[in-house]
């Protein structure tokens, strides 16, 4: 099956459309050829594109995360003092304007922490300011014995979507461990308190699949990696059972998705 023509295909993850080859789509041609434009659900329908894992798993609740964005408006809150004259609603536009931007610079920030880890299995130079931090992770992912680390690994599932595989480790030259980076604030102390949410298996259940790569034989783990406390990093170990509950609740979000989208690429399995 051929890929879809004259289409961009990013470099790195940032979008959520994947063609049938598993490459991530970020841009597409407008309508009159003379520009690459965002990709949107109009455009996934016209390339047979498929929703990324990511996007798919956002549609469910993460009460973890709601709580996260509730506190950053309480600390908006504390912090902007209410100017005199301003209305209620221009001053709650302001908190949210205000949490907003402590929210885009975490994810920033993470976004860098994840991309120097990526680079130093790449064999790339590693930017000093953050170095303790892939140290620290590298660290945690040596104790999983794998000869070879494979990152950033795109895949498309036959069910009809799309991901990343974060690090893909393998011994022998074959893959034996799936692992799923996610950076969070916190002392190595936090890090440890931290608990996994059915997110988490969600997203580790789907990539497996994604990758063709049988649950029973394959290794998975979250790697939690402090923004905030260079080094501080925490490997846990998710298991058979975990992966299986993710798949399950997965697979219902999936046709939610295709259902309200109207959409589900040609190419994937019609049951």
């Amino acid at each position: 099956m051929s890929a879809p023509e004259k289409v961009t295909v990013a470099e790195v993850e940032g979008g959520h459309w994947y063609d049938v080859h598993g490459n991530l789509v970020q841009t597409v041609p407008s309508a009159d050829g003379k520009k690459q434009v965002k990709c949107t659900l109009r455009h996934a329908k016209v390339h047979d594109l498929a929703r990324g894992c990511t996007s798919i798993i956002g549609s469910c609740d993460k009460p973890a995360l709601t709580r996260w964005k509730m506190e950053q408006v309480a600390l908006a809150a504390c912090t902007l003092l209410r100017i005199d004259g301003e209305t209620p609603e221009s001053y709650q536009l302001r908190l949210l304007d205000e949490a907003q931007t402590i929210g885009r610079t975490s994810a920033a920030e993470g976004n860098r922490v994840h991309a120097q880890i990526q680079r130093h299995y790449q064999l790339a130079p590693v930017e000093p300011a953050y170095q303790e931090h892939v140290d620290g992770a590298v660290r945690e992912l040596d104790e999983l014995g794998c000869d070879e680390w494979r990152v950033e690994v795109p895949c498309v599932s036959r069910f009809g979507y799309g991901t990343m595989a974060d690090l893909v480790g393998y011994r022998n030259s074959r893959p034996v461990m799936l692992v799923d980076t996610k950076t969070k604030d916190g002392s190595l102390a936090e890090l440890m308190a931290m608990r996994l949410y059915d997110e988490h298996f969600m997203q580790l259940a789907a990539t497996i699949e994604a990758l063709g790569l049988d649950p029973r034989t394959m290794g998975t783990a979250i790697l939690l990696v402090s923004r905030t406390h260079p080094g501080s990093c925490r490997l846990v170990p998710v298991d058979l059972e975990q992966i299986q509950r993710g798949w399950s609740l997965f697979r219902p979000l999936l046709a939610y998705t295709h259902a309200k989208d109207s959409h589900k690429p040609t190419w994937a399995d019609k049951d």
